[in-house]
């Protein structure tokens, strides 16, 4: 793995270089056990990009969160900025008028997002899009290879940080329901809205994310209790059959899921209407 460097200010570079460090023994560590866990290799990682924040937002891309993979050439890219980070999110809260208390205690939460926790959640979140398993998944499976990529990592800190994980996931859900009037029934059967002209409303890009992720964990947990090796197995199985276009494939890939671990049609059924799959 080789480090590049983006930036917009000379300045910018030696903070850059400072972080180098911390992630590269991070990502060696995390490759390893994200292998160990899921039983799938994850692809070489060419160059690992390090952005300040014009450069990844305004420069490299348009997406309003700095970070992004290229999984076909290998290249990871992250702003390594914590405050930034929380502000963007900070902002999404802000955005959404919420009573005093729920705002108080979200933007709380986000003061939590230090490199630590950026490194274990967003960085470890894409080098999970480097798994070999997402070469032979077909399209129309965003959000699941989305909501896997949070949860591999997530799965890993749990072992450590247990508490910290399930405030994660219950604060995303939260956002997901403040967000409703704004989205306006925006839900899993919507997902990818972020690659089209609404790639820029923040609320919305979040939401998708948000609802892949919980969807995804209780997928795993609660519906097939945590095997995730046999879950990823199966998905791989069951998506070799699928021979529908790409707008049809979660709908089949979710009845072939259930359908292969012996799951009952109300459980089919709650799944499917709480996040609105199609």
């Amino acid at each position: 793995m080789k480090f590049a460097y983006a930036f917009t200010e000379k300045k910018n570079l030696h903070k850059l270089e400072q972080k180098k460090g911390k992630i590269e023994v991070f990502v060696k560590e995390l490759v390893d056990k994200v292998e160990k866990l899921t039983s799938y290799k994850v692809r070489p990682i060419e160059y690992f990009v390090l952005h300040d924040f014009a450069s990844a937002t305004k420069v490299h891309s348009h997406y309003p969160v700095p970070a992004w993979t290229t999984p076909e050439r290998g290249v990871i890219n992250f702003c390594p900025e914590e405050k930034r980070w929380q502000n963007i999110m900070k902002t999404n809260v802000k955005q959404l008028n919420l009573p005093e208390s729920a705002e108080r205690n979200l933007l709380k939460h986000y003061d939590q997002w230090n490199l630590d926790f950026l490194l274990d959640d967003v960085v470890g979140h894409e080098l999970c899009h480097l798994l070999e398993i997402f070469e032979n998944l077909p399209d129309g499976m965003d959000w699941f290879e989305e909501g896997l990529c949070f949860y591999l990592p997530r799965r890993i800190l749990s072992e450590t940080k247990k508490e910290l994980v399930k405030e994660i996931y219950q604060q995303e859900m939260k956002l997901v329901s403040y967000s409703q009037r704004w989205v306006k029934g925006h839900f899993l059967k919507d997902f990818s809205a972020y690659r089209t002209k609404l790639h820029n409303n923040l609320i919305i890009f979040l939401n998708d994310y948000h609802l892949a992720a919980n969807a995804t964990k209780e997928l795993v947990d609660e519906i097939v209790d945590g095997d995730v090796r046999e879950v990823m197995q199966a998905a791989e199985q069951v998506s070799s059959e699928i021979e529908e276009p790409p707008e049809q494939v979660m709908k089949t890939f979710i009845k072939k899921l259930f359908e292969r671990f012996n799951l009952d049609q109300e459980k089919f059924g709650s799944f499917v209407r709480k996040f609105r799959i199609f």
